[in-house]
């Protein structure tokens, strides 16, 4: 990326995909993990809270400032999601693969 992009645009794309991952890692956490772990859901509600209040105003001055990083954010996002997508879908059908063999 570095051949591509200046420094400010790498950045920019590193923390809004960072952000968007600690908000997705906080849903996680409500959704899937919040008794195995002892959440109190107070906690990831105001993670959440505060990644948004700075992830929205930073895109939308990036929307006025320099939207190619924008584009190019959310193609990669894009990549990354159907690349896990694909992985946890994989693994599933292993997993069920290789139950299958256990019970014979």
């Amino acid at each position: 990326m570095a051949a591509f992009f200046d420094l400010g645009q790498i950045a920019a794309l590193g923390a809004i995909l960072y952000l968007a991952m600690d908000i997705a890692i906080h849903l996680g956490i409500l959704r899937h993990l919040r008794d195995d772990v002892g959440a109190r859901p107070w906690i990831p509600w105001t993670a959440i809270a505060l990644d948004v209040a700075v992830l929205v105003p930073f895109v939308l001055l990036k929307a006025q400032s320099d939207p190619f990083t924008l584009v190019v954010t959310a193609v990669v996002a894009l990549v990354i999601v159907v690349a896990q997508w694909f992985t946890v879908r994989h693994r599933s059908d292993e997993d069920a693969r290789q139950d299958e063999h256990e019970e014979h």
